[in-house]
């Protein structure tokens, strides 16, 4: 029961991770101010309305449990950083809308697409281990 009430020890009894594979950390300040992530992945995943952790709690028609999402975002967060951030970093990317219009693909559409290539990889990667013991 109180490990229900402990956020970073639910279920899993580990920290919380995020979407990109990293702890989460809430400082006792948090409570009463926010600051401003200067992450620029991060801001621009909010800004773009854009999911970071994973979706969709299943592969393949298999629930994935607690510990196997956690294991899906330790393995796919650094690779999905590091695909946001060269992607960012293009030129072309700045050209595009940030949401689709007239059937031409966004900014949204583009870092949402990297995501869920790279999430995808690491569920069958995790569910893969699940399917040999």
């Amino acid at each position: 029961m109180l490990q229900q009430s402990v956020p970073f020890a639910r279920r899993t009894g580990q920290p919380a991770v995020n979407g990109l594979g990293e702890e989460i950390t809430f400082p006792l300040a948090a409570r009463w101010t926010r600051e401003q992530n200067s992450d620029p992945v991060w801001r621009e995943l909010a800004r773009l309305n854009v999911a970071a952790f994973p979706s969709r709690m299943e592969w393949k028609g298999k629930t994935l449990n607690p510990g196997e999402l956690r294991k899906v975002a330790e393995i796919s967060g650094p690779r999905i950083r590091q695909v946001l951030e060269a992607t960012m970093a293009n030129p072309n990317y700045a050209r595009l809308p940030d949401t689709t219009t007239d059937r031409r693909i966004s900014r949204q559409d583009v870092l949402d697409r990297h995501i869920q290539r790279i999430r995808n990889a690491a569920k069958a990667q995790v569910m893969g281990s699940r399917l040999r013991e």
